[in-house]
């Protein structure tokens, strides 16, 4: 005889697969058919938010190759650290990370990492400044007290950080007395 099998239409990206098996146990006979069912080409994939890659940057304090460049490599695994050795980070002597932009229209918000797994260097007291094209100097934006906790932060800029050139974190505490970073993630959501 005939076997009809009805699948409703695949709503997803890609295609997706059943298998249909047919047993006769009186006889010990089975045939499995493989049904590949095409992907919905009416949908898109909407892209993610635009990450900003700074042009450059600079630290008044590191550890080794542990620059602020391992801030935007990518690798959470990877650092910056300030010296291990005479460096305490205070008020009175702060880290100081900063980040320079060229090109770049809007920032809307960072994301700061910590170290994995928390522990020394956990930003405590931040100051954050901005400059965008037209200040002459650095404006505070915002200042924090993130106890020196291994969790990620965000910082959301309202309206978006028009033509930004440059932002600056003042680091008055840290946990250890130090200040560490694995990731420094600047972006702006995607208009579609």
């Amino acid at each position: 005889g005939k076997v009809y099998i009805h699948a409703t239409a695949n709503p997803e990206i890609t295609s997706r697969v059943g298998n249909v098996t047919f047993a006769n146990v009186e006889h010990g006979i089975t045939e499995t058919f493989t049904i590949v069912q095409g992907r919905n080409e009416s949908v898109e994939t909407v892209p993610g938010d635009i990450l900003i890659i700074p042009s450059g940057g600079s630290v008044n304090s590191q550890q080794g190759s542990s620059g602020w460049d391992k801030t935007i490599d990518g690798d959470i695994n990877s650092m910056w650290h300030t010296a291990w050795s005479g460096f305490d980070v205070s008020e009175s002597n702060p880290a100081i990370l900063e980040y320079q932009f060229s090109d770049v229209e809007s920032i809307e918000y960072i994301n700061y990492i910590p170290r994995s797994g928390g522990g020394n260097g956990c930003f405590g007291l931040v100051d954050v400044y901005t400059k965008c094209y037209g200040d002459s100097d650095y404006v505070l934006y915002a200042s924090y007290d993130w106890k020196g906790a291994g969790s990620a932060r965000t910082i959301k800029f309202e309206g978006g950080l028009k033509k930004p050139r440059a932002i600056k974190f003042i680091i008055k505490s840290g946990a250890g007395n130090f200040a560490s970073c694995a990731e420094m993630q600047f972006g702006a959501k995607n208009p579609e």
